[in-house]
């Protein structure tokens, strides 16, 4: 169980990472995204072996969204003991669809978790 700062610290990263990136030039108003979220076993920036490992898993995201067509894999963020993973596509659902499997079977991700964001206002949380 969580105590209220590291909710605090939590919810504080949270609010860093899903704020809007100005150096995305390619998001129309028409994109959704993913962002994936969970906690680093190492510190507030993990391991350099957490890195790595997180690095492959990302490369096999990438490699399975490119396949299916439906986005883009946008990259990862590192901080506060968390890492989060960014992708974007023109319907979430069907994206989220393409990597939640691989999300369930990569140990590091379980206990975390996804948020799917539809248009500028309706999100929706799913727990991994």
């Amino acid at each position: 169980m969580q105590d209220a700062n590291s909710t605090g610290a939590m919810m504080k990263t949270l609010l860093k990472l899903l704020k809007p990136k100005e150096s995305k030039p390619n998001q129309g108003s028409d994109m959704e995204w993913i962002a994936v979220y969970f906690l680093l076993k190492s510190g507030d920036f993990g391991s350099p072996s957490e890195h790595e490992s997180i690095h492959q898993f990302s490369s096999q995201l990438e490699a399975a969204i490119v396949k299916s067509g439906r986005g883009v894999f946008d990259g990862d963020e590192f901080g506060d003991g968390m890492c989060g993973l960014f992708m974007y596509g023109r319907n979430a659902d069907q994206l989220f669809a393409v990597v939640e499997p691989l999300l369930r079977t990569y140990p590091p991700a379980t206990g975390g978790y996804a948020i799917k964001r539809y248009g500028e206002e309706t999100s929706e949380r799913v727990q991994l």
